[in-house]
């Protein structure tokens, strides 16, 4: 019997680089993580902790990436106009719930904003704070749950979701130089920690996913889509690749220790410098892992279809 193999075997071209969604993604994931961290200050304080009161400064950079990311989205549906129209199928589509929470994170951030300008303070800011990071944490599942389809194998894996969200680790990083700035060493100590360990569970994602493609299962059905991902990985994108997975280990472990050190030594303006540089960098990285993110799936095509049934025999 005559070995039967793809008609599209030779042909390996990324896929579209989908530049709106790259930066939308990354910025509304960096807004979450900032809110986080303003939440747990907000929370801590309010407990007594010996800790700085978060202020204006925060919540307003804990909004700003939302606010620039989310109409980025409008731009990939090439009738921006039409974007609310993303919101009708909310029942059935994650695009919808996604569309609509992350709308509302970002309107009710800028609410908590004004809410810590007119200094309104007590448990009603908990409160809408609260429901606020709810709507944020649904928001990003959503959006993390618009590519897990079976259609695209590289993108349906449980590591989807958990690099979304691990890409909040840079808004912790964000608020901690605020904070940093501003309180000098008094409470930094605490959400640098945060961060760094944040950053570690990144790394531990990426690590993962950079295993999973150096031991693929030859036998497995979905063979041919994940093993031509890892070509262009590797082949096609070789040095983004590289400098996602080193820049990685720099931005979110390296500098943020160096950054613990320097606090923890009274060195605010080398530890301010070092936050500074290492958000900039971890915002970088986030960026050039979402492009290899859009750029490297395989689509389960008909080529895709027949030669998974071949393999099924």
């Amino acid at each position: 019997m005559p070995e039967y193999k793809p008609a599209d075997e030779r042909i390996l071209k990324p896929a579209h680089a989908e530049l709106p969604l790259v930066f939308m993604t990354v910025l509304t994931q960096v807004s979450l993580g900032a809110f986080l961290a303003l939440f747990l200050g907000q929370i801590l304080f309010s407990l007594g902790f010996n800790l700085p009161e978060p202020t204006l400064a925060m919540a307003i950079m804990a909004f700003i990436p939302s606010a620039i990311g989310l109409p980025l989205s409008a731009l990939h549906l090439g009738r921006p106009i039409l974007a609310m129209t993303a919101m009708k199928n909310w029942r059935t589509s994650w695009l919808s719930r996604e569309a609509i929470a992350l709308g509302a994170y970002t309107g009710l951030a800028s609410v908590v904003a004004g809410m810590y300008f007119l200094e309104i303070k007590g448990f009603l800011l908990l409160f809408i704070m609260a429901i606020t990071l709810g709507m944020g944490i649904f928001g990003i599942y959503a959006q993390s749950m618009i590519y897990r389809v079976q259609a695209r194998p590289a993108w349906n894996r449980v590591s989807t979701t958990k690099r979304f969200f691990g890409s909040g680790y840079v808004g912790f990083l964000l608020i901690a130089m605020i904070l940093l700035s501003t309180n000098g060493k008094e409470g930094a100590m605490v959400l640098l920690a945060v961060a760094l360990l944040s950053g570690m569970a990144q790394v531990l994602i990426i690590y993962e996913e950079v295993m999973f493609y150096r031991h693929l299962d030859k036998d497995g059905s979905l063979y041919y889509q994940l093993n031509r991902t890892r070509i262009l990985l590797k082949e096609h994108f070789g040095q983004i690749k590289k400098f996602r997975v080193y820049s990685l280990a720099i931005f979110a472990l390296g500098l943020p220790l160096l950054a613990i050190l320097f606090t923890s030594s009274g060195l605010i303006s080398l530890a301010i410098t070092t936050l500074v540089i290492a958000t900039i960098g971890a915002l970088v990285s986030e960026l050039a892992g979402r492009y290899l993110f859009y750029r490297t799936v395989v689509p389960l095509g008909l080529a895709g279809n027949f030669f998974a049934g071949n393999q099924r025999g």
